[in-house]
């Protein structure tokens, strides 16, 4: 096959056209190096979507949503999908099956419409009911005609990722809410339709009176049982292990509002009846509750609950047959395939293996390791074969196993807020002591009775309850649209101390893999070569590989298929070539050639700095040398320097190389002696140890970062492909940027504005209601109309934080 160099275009663009300001897939903003798109995946996927016609897409889809990875185009095994399919057709039911799976990448309506088009279009396909805020999908489909793994790779071409649903999964806490939820709002519409007529002026001897009130204590009833019965649980469980939060004073509040009441009741004490208020009140408390959980549970569904690290491994000596992890001892020989882990610490022995170490040391490059070396626990088979290793530890006593245990350590509660719910819970309970004791004093025991029944009423924590939920709720939202996903409900105390800031290096402050430098020599290629050229990279798992995919992406006709099934063959160590007819395409180290045992052209095993890093070649003739480096993501010196500027200590904390971690800190304008290289995972989490911690947030995404993940206060991750710590972190990052982290601390600081200003109000309305409360001129009218419209003005109050144009700054410092 002949090969034409195509010369580059001479026409220029006109400049007169406006440029875009957000990106045309996401709605990022750009910056100023970026024309019309955020990242390559995005321009990927806006392409996908106009050849398709599915342009609707983009009048369904927000504002503003996470960009596209650009790992779309990266291989992934879906065996276990073909292996679940095959066992679902033995169970189909009048020629249907069925299988539930997870989605990864579903942010919006937009999104759960573009899944549905995508599988119309699959051959045997019946029907899919997508569940978004769980991440997941029922598809059912003809057996022998569908084939999942068609539609697994489609999907994954648009950016969304199946996975397995863990079944073992414990029952979520929003839907274990939901019908707690709507039983009790339907009896507080009941409680409230049986009150108002008697606030309404129906005679107390009238003879409906009676029935209607045994209608609201059958309501309050059910509302303690259904409601209450959730927090008294859980507060009592709380006390038990020494943990005071939220759910004891909602317990005990509405605990004392229905006793009191039902005592009035029995007595004839109309004055002492608050049955309609312990039935909103338990529904407001689950509409907070729900809307926090709900939230943090539909970020934590955006990922796949994936384990990084298989629990077997394949035997060597008897090949495919599993060997778990715990049974792994030293000596035993095993195999591993591209793109697995290795698990412990061992030799290599059937030939040079290419082993991707960035996950476990920080260090960017692969690493070529001959026959006999040992091999780090945590390397990554980056080549196209299996791997013969034979261990030379236990699993137990592998570095990588100690780290992910580290991952699945809690940390610390929230101490502040239990200082402050038992200050809440002291002063109420001796405002009431006390002023029950004065009036009980001065001979008036009903009067007493009023005064502590209704100070337990109207105290009822509905700011912390309800208004502080919804101030979550809001945040989560504000944060959302910005690719930056919160996964715990306690991140904002401990963000509010937050003073330093570290990093990792590889893959957190840099992208993943190297991208390529000298991308106008793709343009001087032929259609025909930048499609062999992608062939030759499609499926591998080398960086340099992945780094061609992402800016081959900006090349439609590179994409397009034109030459069937072509077989790869890859010379370890040294570079990947096919054949096509007579002639052979390779791609390698500089003057590599198949067929020859070294380097034909350079008389070294290193090339210089000046020679291209991969060379691409056609029956050994020299078509394209491409450059590549390890890069910054976009805009970090720019999200550096805000930091700095804003008072806060950064630091970079790397297992990579000293040399190259100061040659980052410099280009970041860092300060040098802030820039830390050759860290293991221990020295990374003794660091952190010896620097205040409970003032530290920790951004990484390595196995290496996990123990120093463990001791900082706040914990997050850009989502990468290995999802360890996106499972533990207290938020992660979508898209390429790392603008997030300053949003996390604008959105954050706002919260805490909210929080306090409710807190304020809420000093100031009990303080004001227990001071009637004290002079028994409290009643359940009163209460009825008190309890709802102040939590009516806390919301508004709190939500007026984030709809004013400061709360919208990208920034403020």
């Amino acid at each position: 096959m002949s090969l034409i160099l195509e010369q580059p275009r001479g026409a220029k663009k006109s400049h007169d056209a406006k440029k875009p300001t957000v990106c045309e897939h996401c709605g990022t903003p750009l910056a100023a190096s970026q024309a019309k798109f955020c990242c390559a995946g995005c321009e990927y996927v806006h392409n996908l979507i106009g050849q398709a016609g599915w342009g609707r897409y983009y009048t369904l889809r927000p504002t503003v949503i996470p960009p596209v990875a650009p790992s779309i185009l990266q291989p992934v095994d879906f065996s276990w999908l073909r292996a679940r399919q095959a066992d679902a057709e033995t169970r189909a039911i009048n020629g249907v099956a069925e299988l539930s799976v997870q989605i990864q990448g579903l942010y919006c309506v937009a999104c759960v419409w573009l899944v549905d088009q995508i599988f119309v279009r699959q051959p045997g396909a019946l029907r899919i009911e997508v569940d978004a805020p769980r991440g997941r999908a029922r598809v059912a489909w003809e057996p022998k005609v569908a084939d999942l793994s068609l539609l697994a790779n489609e999907l994954h071409r648009f950016g969304y990722q199946l996975g397995p649903v863990d079944t073992a999964q414990p029952l979520q806490s929003s839907r274990a809410l939901t019908g707690r939820l709507g039983v009790c709002g339907a009896l507080a519409l009941n409680n409230m339709l049986f009150t108002l007529p008697g606030y309404l002026g129906l005679a107390r001897d009238s003879e409906w009176t009676g029935l209607f009130t045994v209608i609201t204590a059958a309501c309050a009833t059910l509302s303690l049982i259904i409601g209450g019965g959730y927090f008294m649980g859980r507060a009592w469980r709380g006390l038990r292990l020494g943990v005071l939060d939220l759910d004891l004073p909602i317990a005990l509040g509405v605990t004392g509002a229905y006793l009191g009441s039902l005592v009035g009741w029995l007595l004839g004490r109309h004055e002492l009846v608050y049955f309609d208020f312990v039935s909103l009140f338990m529904f407001l408390m689950l509409v907070g509750r729900w809307t926090q959980e709900a939230a943090i549970e539909r970020n934590r569904h955006r990922l796949l609950s994936l384990n990084p690290v298989p629990s077997t491994v394949r035997g060597a000596e008897s090949p495919g047959k599993p060997i778990a992890l715990e049974s792994l001892q030293p000596g035993d020989r095993f195999m591993i395939g591209p793109g697995e882990l290795l698990p412990v610490a061992a030799r290599v022995l059937n030939h040079e293996a290419t082993l991707g170490l960035a996950w476990i040391t920080g260090e960017p490059e692969p690493r070529g390791l001959p026959i006999g070396r040992l091999a780090p626990a945590g390397a990554i088979n980056a080549g196209q074969a299996d791997l013969k290793f034979e261990a030379q530890e236990g699993w137990e006593s592998s570095l990588l196993a100690r780290l992910l245990k580290a991952c699945t350590d809690g940390r610390p509660r929230a101490t502040g807020l239990e200082r402050t719910l038992k200050i809440y819970l002291t002063t109420v309970l001796i405002i009431s002591i006390t002023g029950g004791a004065f009036w009980l004093w001065a001979g008036q025991p009903i009067t007493a009775a009023r005064v502590v029944l209704s100070l337990l009423v109207v105290s009822c924590p509905c700011v912390l309850g309800l208004a502080l939920p919804m101030a979550h709720e809001f945040a989560v939202a504000r944060l959302r649209r910005a690719g930056v996903f919160v996964r715990e409900t306690h991140l904002w105390s401990r963000l509010a101390r937050v003073r330093t800031i570290v990093f990792d290096k590889t893959g957190t402050l840099t992208l993943e893999h190297p991208v390529l430098q000298n991308k106008v020599t793709l343009t001087l290629l032929t259609p025909a070569s930048r499609r062999i050229l992608f062939q030759l990279v499609e499926n591998s798992l080398h960086p340099f590989s992945r780094g061609l995919r992402e800016a081959l992406m900006s090349h439609p006709d590179a994409l397009a298929p034109g030459f069937g099934e072509l077989v790869v063959h890859e010379t370890p160590g040294l570079g990947l070539y096919l054949e096509i007819g007579s002639a052979t395409w390779s791609l390698g180290r500089a003057g590599w050639r198949p067929g020859y045992a070294g380097l034909s052209e350079a008389n070294s095993a290193e090339p210089t700095r000046a020679a291209p890093r991969v060379e691409f070649r056609c029956d050994g003739r020299l078509l394209a040398g491409f450059d590549f480096a390890e890069s910054l993501r976009p805009g970090a010196a720019e999200e550096v320097a805000a930091l700095l500027a804003a008072g806060y200590d950064l630091h970079i904390l790397s297992g990579d190389r000293e040399e190259n971690v100061l040659a980052l800190a410099d280009k970041l304008n860092l300060p040098l002696n802030q820039a830390h290289g050759g860290m293991s995972p221990d020295d990374k989490a003794a660091w952190v140890l010896a620097h205040h911690p409970e003032r530290v947030l920790m951004l990484g995404d390595g196995a290496n970062d996990a123990l120093a993940f463990r001791h900082a206060a706040v914990r997050g991750t850009p989502v990468a492909d290995r999802v360890v710590l996106s499972q533990v972190a207290d938020f992660f990052l979508t898209g390429q940027t790392l603008d997030g982290v300053r949003q996390l601390l604008t959105v954050g600081r706002v919260r805490q504005r909210a929080a306090r200003a409710a807190i304020t109000y809420a000093l100031i309305y009990n303080s004001s209601v227990a001071t009637i409360c004290l002079m028994g001129k409290m009643n359940p009218l009163l209460a009825a109309i008190l309890m709802p419209a102040s939590s009516l003005l806390s919301l508004a109050l709190v939500s007026s934080f984030f709809r004013s144009d400061k709360a919208k700054n990208h920034y403020q410092n």
